[in-house]
């Protein structure tokens, strides 16, 4: 009796303490998150951004209720999200799912024209192509914004969607990018992805170097790959640009490459005196890696034609990157395009801050004059003479005139690549390379509260290198390992049992 008095006892407890844990619950929001990196769990940039909200933002979530297996767990997902942006907003923040089967449904899909997806669903043992919705709206005042559809992949980058478009709606005016036009630069079209992206955050306009190009009316100023001369007026645009305190980012390219015809030349601009003036300045080279992409090599065997796969040297693979830099602090490795090295002898001489956030690995080289760029070899058959190149540089402080040296100009910042394209149309590799062109944007206009939460996320853990010989050995071991192991397990039960039937014999 006193066993299961105890036992009844015991209950008891447990019952009041999973009371008392839900009471306390209900009134004060907490969450345990141990993921590398508090991946299902809001940044304190987002926290902050929603506890200082003076007025009411409401989020509208369309769901269909018919989804595809791999998406049904999304709106879960979605609600504990804003369940924490609604513990955190002081009550200026909430959250309604509006239902499928509701009239309601079909009329504000209509009025917010969000967009539907074709999914296949298994129905009655059959599959059918159904219409299905997974939009978000998020309301303020009389503005709105619209999360067309959520994806499946999109979850790890839903924080930066939403805080985003909260920030968007809730600013009066939004920083002004201006891409620079003109000289060969890339057209809107070519980078059409990171322009798209841009656009959530910043005013995004196509400008001209000339006599409007201002710090108060364009905030950051973008040069992405120009292949031909500026003319003197436009440079001494630019160059008055920064001296009055304009960001500005030079994304170059010093040789033109066509991997079709697989041939090269260099780009000559004129733009190279005025970035040296400010104490980096991109070579006229291309860099080789090994640790690299791959390309797909067609060789001709007999009859057949394969398609061998090979790691290219001229697609670096950057993974030197400088983590005390909230640019890069976060991000894993970047993939670049055919690019070039920086000379940044200078920087130090002109009293300038100078961070090289972007290095190539320790076995690397560089092509000059003539370049080979053929994919004719493996890559240990390269010969890898130089180490820690840099390629991206991040450059603080007053830079003075190209055109008036001794004059000083506003406290400001500058990017320099050695490479344009690798958040081009189908050039990029990884949602990271488009990360860091954000990111560099960011830190230009000062925001790097927006590249925390973009970056948390990105975590990738590839196998380390194993030579052939480890190889081997890991081989063996995974074959004999196991058996041994069990052989090992059966001999000491053996020996076991044998003493312990010895032992009742001598009792």
């Amino acid at each position: 009796m006193r066993k299961k008095s105890n036992y009844d006892l015991s209950l008891i407890y447990v019952a009041v303490i999973a009371l008392m844990i839900n009471i306390i619950s209900a009134f004060f929001f907490f969450r345990i998150d141990l993921t590398e990196g508090d991946v299902y769990s809001l940044s304190d940039a987002s926290k902050n951004l929603v506890a200082g909200l003076d007025d009411k933002v409401i989020v509208k979530c369309f769901f269909s209720n018919e989804l595809p297996p791999e998406m049904k767990t999304i709106p879960a997902l979605i609600k504990d999200n804003l369940d924490e942006y609604k513990a955190y907003s002081n009550g200026n923040l909430d959250y309604e799912f509006i239902d499928a089967s509701n009239e309601e449904f079909s009329k504000q899909i209509m009025e917010y024209q969000l967009p539907s997806l074709q999914a296949q669903i298994l129905e009655k043992d059959e599959f059918k192509i159904k219409r299905i919705f997974m939009g978000m709206v998020i309301l303020y005042e009389d503005k709105k914004e619209i999360i067309p559809f959520i994806q499946q992949g999109d979850l790890p980058v839903m924080e930066y969607e939403i805080s985003s478009r909260i920030k968007k709606l809730t600013t009066d005016k939004l920083p002004t990018v201006g891409i620079l036009s003109g000289a060969g630069c890339v057209s809107f079209e070519e980078i059409k992805t990171a322009v798209q992206v841009l656009s959530s955050q910043y005013v995004v306009d196509e400008v001209q170097a000339d006599g409007s190009l201002t710090p108060e009316r364009i905030n950051s100023l973008l040069i992405i790959g120009p292949k031909e001369n500026f003319t003197h007026d436009a440079l001494k645009a630019i160059d008055n640009y920064i001296v009055s305190g304009g960001k500005t980012a030079f994304f170059i390219d010093k040789v033109q490459v066509s991997l079709q015809n697989q041939n090269a030349q260099d780009i000559s601009l004129n733009i190279d005196s005025l970035m040296s003036n400010y104490g980096v300045k991109v070579n006229t080279d291309l860099i080789g890696d090994k640790e690299a992409g791959i390309v797909t090599v067609r060789q001709q065997k007999g009859f057949f034609t394969i398609a061998n796969p090979i790691k290219y040297p001229f697609l670096p693979r950057i993974t030197g990157l400088d983590r005390s830099s909230p640019v890069t602090q976060k991000l894993e490795a970047v993939d670049l395009y055919f690019a070039s090295s920086l000379d940044t002898s200078a920087a130090s001489s002109k009293g300038i801050d100078l961070k090289v956030i972007a290095r190539t690995s320790e076995n690397s080289f560089t092509q000059s004059g003539t370049y080979n760029i053929m994919a004719d070899r493996d890559i240990d058959q390269y010969v890898f003479d130089k180490k820690s190149l840099p390629v991206i540089a991040l450059l603080t402080g007053s830079f003075s005139s190209f055109y008036n040296s001794d004059s000083k100009g506003t406290d400001t910042r500058i990017v320099v690549s050695g490479d344009s394209e690798f958040f081009s149309e189908g050039k990029f590799g990884s949602q990271e390379n488009i990360n860091l062109f954000l990111n560099l944007v960011d830190w230009m206009t000062a925001d790097e509260a927006l590249i925390s939460i973009r970056s948390k996320v990105i975590t990738q853990r590839p196998l380390d290198k194993v030579e052939d010989t480890g190889k081997t050995i890991i081989k063996w071991l995974n074959i004999a390992l196991i058996p041994i192991l069990l052989a090992t397990i059966g001999i000491l039960r053996w020996r076991n049992n044998r003493n312990r039937k010895d032992f009742s014999l001598k009792r």
